[in-house]
């Protein structure tokens, strides 16, 4: 899903939620997908959640 911003900026990622004027995403850091990596989207850190307000939203683009 790729949300297009106020001032022209966008921000990528999963839809996780909406709550009341928010909307969350979720964005992996794992550049590995292959077998033996399977596990490294789960250590901390690797994801990241981007909380955007609706007010600030154009359009939005899903796959």
């Amino acid at each position: 899903m790729r949300v297009f911003l106020k001032g022209g900026d966008h921000v990528t990622g999963e839809f996780v939620d909406v709550r009341g004027n928010l909307v969350f995403l979720a964005k992996a850091n794992c550049d590995r997908h292959d077998d033996r990596h399977d596990d490294c989207c789960d250590k901390k850190n690797r994801v990241r959640i981007t909380t955007i307000c609706c007010d600030n939203i154009v359009a939005v683009e899903t796959r």
